[in-house]
């Protein structure tokens, strides 16, 4: 893992919105997001499935179009490009690793074809030149027999090999930024173990950034120097890793946290479980909107959505969305009420 030190943010994201209309409702998906991506750092976005990770990610590379704030990318602002503008960008300066490889991919194409794609764009490479690379990309990734694979289509490939093959798209034109967006899904636990040191190692090997967005707080924590959680569109809690896993101070935060098995726990015991479900964007409840999941909610928590301030003793940049006291002898006290009543 790396930090950036003092030094102005590769990707600068300020209060960014994304809102859709679904017949007479409107949905903010994306409800003043704020982060920062410093030169070779990694950030971890967690959170559950409709929390607005992904739209998060689409709209900051212009595949989603947001209603309003700022995504400063090198000192560039994003949402003032046109579409020709983004393509400059995207795919090439800034990569991106979807979730499902398979309808990622096009079927009817070759992933040498499509391998070579990027490269003729953005590098201008003819056509000799571009298969050569594209078949060092497969063979980077781990792709066994790259120079006949090359030639395959996607339906030829296991899900872990299209997920290599998604990368070494997404590692084409050596982008300063990458975005793994639930790179994991729907793989064994070893070809997940598999994947992540991938893109860990390509990550220490091209000096990249990279945000690496999971449901899985535990994907990440070995991987990321700063963490967000997300719940609702908003960011419910952000720091470094070891700020937040030390001290979590948003109630969804301990939740994810409780909810991951752990070697120490002592048999027979069972999960901590987050109650309900993640809630409606279309009909978000007052205030803090994990309130009605939430077993320490009062009555101030429908009043209005909280803003993120600092931690108390919780490092530098560790900052939650709470308005309960969140000190650890505040939690302590809390958990001890809650497990007697």
């Amino acid at each position: 893992m790396t930090s950036s030190i003092m030094a102005p943010p590769l990707l600068d994201v300020r209060d960014l919105r994304t809102e859709f209309t679904r017949g007479k409702r409107k949905v903010l998906a994306v409800d003043g997001v704020s982060f920062s991506l410093g030169v070779g750092e990694v950030l971890g976005v967690v959170g559950e499935s409709g929390s607005g990770k992904s739209v998060t990610m689409l709209s900051l590379m212009g595949l989603e179009r947001p209603t309003g704030g700022s995504v400063r990318f090198d000192g560039e602002e994003l949402l003032d490009l046109d579409e020709a503008g983004m393509r400059r960008i995207r795919g090439n300066r800034i990569g991106m690793i979807f979730q499902d490889p398979m309808k990622s991919l096009n079927p009817v194409l070759t992933v040498g074809r499509q391998l070579m794609e990027p490269l003729r764009v953005h590098r201008q490479l003819d056509r000799r030149a571009a298969r050569k690379r594209a078949v060092e990309l497969l063979a980077m990734v781990g792709i066994p027999g790259a120079a006949l694979r090359v030639d395959d289509y996607p339906h030829q490939f296991s899900g872990g090999m299209r997920q290599r093959v998604m990368i070494a798209m997404a590692l084409s034109c050596e982008p300063a930024v990458l975005i793994a967006d639930e790179p994991t899904t729907a793989l064994d636990v070893t070809v997940q173990a598999q994947i992540l040191e991938l893109i860990g190692s390509m990550q220490r090997e091209l000096g990249m950034a990279v945000i690496i967005v999971s449901h899985d707080l535990g994907v990440v924590a070995g991987m990321a120097d700063r963490i967000c959680v997300m719940y609702g569109g908003r960011v419910v809690e952000s720091g470094r890793v070891e700020d937040v896993y030390a001290l979590p101070s948003h109630p969804y935060t301990r939740g994810l946290l409780g909810s991951i098995p752990r070697v120490e726990v002592e048999r027979g015991s069972r999960l901590e479980a987050i109650p309900g479900s993640p809630p409606d964007l279309t009909r978000l409840p007052s205030g803090c909107a994990f309130r009605d999941r939430c077993r320490f909610a009062t009555g101030t928590c429908a009043l209005e959505a909280p803003p993120l301030v600092d931690v108390p003793g919780g490092g530098g940049g560790h900052s939650a969305a709470c308005v309960l006291d969140v000190t650890p002898e505040a939690w302590r006290a809390r958990t001890t009420t809650a497990e007697v009543a």
